[in-house]
Formats: structure tokens, sequence, C-alpha cells
């Protein structure tokens, strides 16, 4: 018979929380909010719902990008979402971002990015590392892609490869070897789609969730 399987990853953040590591209660905190909530939103105290924190928040807490010139030039990360809606179908996406490298705005100027100062050598350009930066093995991007549409696995496995392209939009550079990236693709089988209009807006709403991470360093002075 069919035989359940649940995937799961984590960042390595426990210096950044203080060591401490969650526990039984804190999952089971974690998806009586879940269940309470609704897309887009988070399970607030008095039983009602609100929008969904982004930010230095949740699984994305003590996550820490732009360290690809050295992590005491580094950044903090974070934890961001986005959604697209294209007719009947929805794709969205949430995401942890604990990346090695810059992240970048549509138009290709930094959002946060490392502050090695401008004379190192090649910087601000990518240069091969000459040795593995601080904490590598400990970077990574995670993502979950979900939409309403019939999806079979091999589609859901497309989608998940779409929205590494769009980790590539938003991180730079990306998906270097001392990153491990992750994305995990779903579908809840609601609605008829075309596979590839999906991996449009999955790439799509996968670059928006990770800019979405950091969107608080626009803010800052």
């Amino acid at each position: 018979g069919p035989v359940p399987i649940v995937p799961a990853a984590a960042i390595f953040d426990l210096v950044a929380s203080g060591g401490v590591r969650p526990g039984p209660e804190e999952g089971r905190v974690a998806l009586a909010a879940a269940q309470a909530g609704s897309l887009g939103e988070a399970a607030l105290g008095d039983g009602t719902t609100g929008p969904l924190a982004t930010g230095l928040v949740g699984a994305g807490r003590g996550a820490r990008v732009a360290k690809w010139r050295g992590a005491e030039y580094g950044s903090t990360g974070g934890l961001g979402t986005a959604s697209a809606r294209d007719g009947e179908v929805v794709v969205g996406a949430l995401a942890v971002v604990n990346a090695v490298g810059d992240v970048l705005a549509a138009d290709g100027s930094l959002i946060v990015g490392s502050t090695a100062p401008a004379g190192d050598p090649g910087f601000p350009d990518p240069a091969p590392f000459e040795a593995p930066p601080a904490g590598a093995g400990t970077n990574t991007t995670l993502v979950v892609v979900a939409t309403n549409a019939r999806c079979s696995k091999v589609e859901c496995h497309l989608l998940a490869r779409s929205a590494h392209h769009g980790m590539a939009r938003a991180i730079h550079p990306s998906h270097t070897r001392h990153d491990g990236d992750l994305v995990f693709a779903l579908a809840t089988g609601a609605v008829d789609a075309n596979v590839d209009r999906l991996r449009v807006l999955v790439t799509d709403v996968t670059a928006a969730a990770i800019r979405d991470a950091v969107a608080y360093h626009r803010d800052q002075p």
C-alpha cells in the first residue's frame, strides 16, 4: 500500500537562536498555528488570523546571506512568501533564505549584499572561492512551492526545477558548492493547468519570495 513520506529540511541557525533546539511542544504549537491559519495568513493568539510574518521569524530567524566575500561581511536573511494567480490557478512560495550569495531585486540592484570593501579583489564581481567561506556546509535556501493545479510527480519535479531558476534570479552567486539549496513542490489537484505556464509562475513567485525574505533591509538606513 501507499507509504507515507514526510520530507523535511532545516537551516543551521542554533548560534543565532541562542542554541535553543525546538522540541515536541514547539512542533505542536507550529502545527496548531498552521491549522488555524489560512493561505497568506498566520494564527494569532486570540484565535483570529492576520498577515503572515516575514523576515527574521520562524525558520528564518537565524538566517544569513551575502557571505561569499567572507562571513564577517554578510548580513541577515529571513523568511519570505509570495503568490500569483492565472485564472483559477494559484501558485504560492515560501522561502527560507540562508544563502552564500547576495539577494538582488528584479532590476538587478542589491537588496542586501556583501559589505566587503570595494577594493577587495574581485568585488563586486563574483570570483571563485579561494577557500570555503566560514560556515561552509551550513548555507542553504529552502523553498516550498504549492499550487492548486493537478500535477503528476514528474510535473511536480519540473516545478521544483523551475523554482531553482527563481533562486538564480534573486540570489547571486547562487547554487555554489557551499550552498545546500532544496525545493519541495506540491499540488492539491483542484484545477487543470498547463504545466509550462505553471513553471513560469513558480519561477516568478520563488524569486519574489526570496526578495520578500529580506525586504526589511529596504527600510534600514
